[in-house]
């Protein structure tokens, strides 16, 4: 038997043998994620036509030099702007990639230089009204912090405290990132986009061009959906190889227990919704089959809300099973 005290966490999980190997050997697929009713606080007009506003950056066109959402002032100036967008359905928990374009040619260098990613679970008839100027992108935003980012050589990213990310290194003359980000939350009907000024860029941001403007020319999202486990979803098999048990409460509410790995193989496979406190791991039966045996596998309860509101992870939880 193995405990592991979790502190704020309660429920209970079975899953059988055919269950867990056949999370072993899943493949999530990768999908785009519809956008619409582009929005934006500012959109740029200068130099125009055309203006630069955010529907142009869901149109699919990721190459063309003056297409995209840019935010410089008619007194060339610029400063922290948002813009957002819904999902045109509903997303479940996911792993999701969000890929910024920036690839503007006439003006190399056009970069977003800090920015911040958010989602939210409100209905679409609260944010989002489609305006490019004093659009309505007020709601309640749950900000992500990336996992990972993917740049050019030679540039660099920093997570900031809030989420946000600030690039530095050198400035290539286009660029895409790749941002990956854990959303363990339900129901996602939208995502925003957060330009911030800094000190460190050009301009005081929140771009990387001169005059602290960027152009995103294109912003997709794809999502990997996080399987929801349970031994009613799998083959059935006579042999329940593990429970997962657990007592007490949490004032805060419900979080997301979610089997992380396999062998060190990612999962992020979502098998209950509860409130956890301690998590015990026990064989039902005689017997722990050979195959499973050495087997390791990786825990996370997500859900918890730090003082903000903010999504956080338990400690992991690792159990060899033997």
């Amino acid at each position: 038997m193995i405990v592991q005290p979790l502190s704020r966490w309660t429920t209970r999980v079975g899953l059988s043998i055919s269950g867990v190997v056949g999370l072993a050997s899943l493949t999530h697929a990768q999908v785009k994620v519809g956008l619409q009713s582009s929005t934006a606080t500012f959109s740029q007009s200068v130099y125009g036509p055309p203006s630069l506003t955010p529907d142009l950056a869901i149109d699919g066109d990721t190459t063309s030099d003056v297409n995209g959402w840019a935010i410089l002032e008619n007194n060339l100036t610029t400063t922290s702007q948002t813009a957002a967008w819904e999902f045109t359905s509903d997303l479940d928990p996911s792993q999701l990639l969000v890929k910024l374009y920036c690839n503007h040619k006439s003006t190399p260098k056009t970069l977003l230089g800090r920015f911040r990613i958010s989602v939210c679970r409100s209905d679409r008839a609260y944010f989002a009204d489609g305006l490019f100027w004093d659009g309505d992108v007020t709601t309640n935003w749950i900000a992500l912090t990336p996992t990972s980012i993917t740049l050019p050589s030679g540039m660099t990213s920093t997570i900031l405290s809030d989420g946000s990310v600030l690039v530095g290194g050198t400035i290539p003359k286009q660029a895409t990132y790749e941002i990956n980000f854990d959303a363990c939350v339900e129901k996602m009907t939208g995502i925003r986009l957060e330009a911030i000024e800094d000190p460190s860029l050009p301009g005081n941001g929140p771009g990387t061009a001169s005059n602290g403007n960027f152009l995103v020319n294109e912003i997709e999202v794809f999502r990997t959906p996080i399987i929801t486990a349970s031994s009613s979803d799998v083959a059935p098999d006579p042999f329940d190889f593990v429970t997962i048990t657990a007592w007490g409460g949490h004032p805060r509410g419900a979080g997301y227990l979610v089997l992380e790995s396999i062998d060190g193989v990612p999962m992020f496979s979502m098998l209950d919704q509860g409130i956890f406190s301690d998590i015990e791991l026990y064989a039902v039966g005689d017997t722990i089959p050979p195959e499973l045996t050495g087997l390791t596998l990786q825990f996370r309860v997500w859900g918890a809300c730090d003082a903000t509101g903010k999504l956080v992870p338990s400690d992991p939880v690792v159990v060899t099973i033997s």
